[in-house]
């Protein structure tokens, strides 16, 4: 009976020391995490940061010295992502996710902007700091001042202030988008509504017109398109016309040198003979 308490006693200790292990304590981060999302005009901005505090110290010239370079954050290197090509200080920058780093100065910041697979620098430029009245106690970057066609990405820590300029060509994109549905659909539109129709089942008479539509756009000179109006036919049981769009979608990829689809439109056009 003893060696079964005792055993009994030295499991329950076992228990509470595994338990013990697995736990972890919870503490809050001294530089918590913070993702931005912002989207200016049509382009999306996301910044990734850790957000170090002032804690009553002296920031810049002394805790980050002047000249040196700096994470703009804490922990892990802070990072800003574009959906689509920006200018940042009129300077081109392709869409994708960027290190973002900066070296402090009393009169000017350098900014850099990296490839976060090798580190390399992608774009650098220069920026002056200015004075803000309330002491910021908590790192921030936000997305500010923002217009269609601008915006600036704000470093803000202590009493100072560092505005990154950012612009973007979103009247461009909205004038050609203005311009592609004034102008109505497109041939790949037609094409691609009359390939649903087709593979759905739907109205085939519709599907031919909207195929007809694509064929007649693009000159007869897209294959892909001309095929894919002969099978709307073949389905309708229209073989002589099937044939001949068939026909047309071989001479038309003959010239491209897509032997891909000579082949499938002999096989149709041997199908309809059969």
């Amino acid at each position: 009976m003893t060696n079964f308490i005792n055993s009994v006693i030295v499991a329950i200790f076992c228990a509470f020391t595994l338990a013990g292990v697995e736990a972890q304590i919870q503490a809050p981060a001294p530089s918590p995490e913070s993702t931005l999302k912002q989207r200016v005009g049509l382009v999306d901005i996301e910044i990734n940061y850790s957000r170090p505090g002032v804690k009553d110290r002296t920031i810049f010239g002394d805790m980050l010295p002047f000249g040196q370079e700096w994470r703009t954050g804490a922990n892990a290197p802070t990072t800003v992502a574009f959906s689509d090509d920006v200018m940042i200080g009129g300077q081109s920058l392709d869409k994708g996710k960027y290190i973002l780093t900066s070296i402090p100065d009393q009169d000017k910041w350098t900014i850099q902007f990296k490839n976060p697979e090798n580190g390399e620098e992608t774009l650098r430029l220069q920026v002056k700091p200015e004075g803000i009245e309330d002491l910021v106690e908590t790192f921030t970057i936000n997305v500010a001042n923002i217009r269609n066609n601008t915006a600036t990405i704000d470093l803000e820590w202590e009493k100072t202030r560092v505005s990154i300029p950012v612009s973007l060509n979103t009247d461009e994109k909205v004038f050609a988008s203005i311009e592609q549905v004034m102008n109505g659909p497109s041939a790949n539109d037609y094409h691609t509504a009359a390939s649903y129709y087709m593979s759905a089942g739907k109205d085939l008479k519709q599907a031919r017109e909207w195929a007809g539509k694509a064929v007649e756009m693009t000159g007869g000179n897209f294959f892909w398109m001309i095929h894919t109006k002969a099978l709307i036919e073949a389905e309708m049981g229209l073989k002589k016309e099937a044939i001949q769009s068939a026909e047309a979608s071989i001479k038309a990829a003959k010239a491209a040198g897509d032997t891909h689809y000579v082949l499938l439109n002999e096989k149709l056009i041997e199908e309809l003979n059969n």
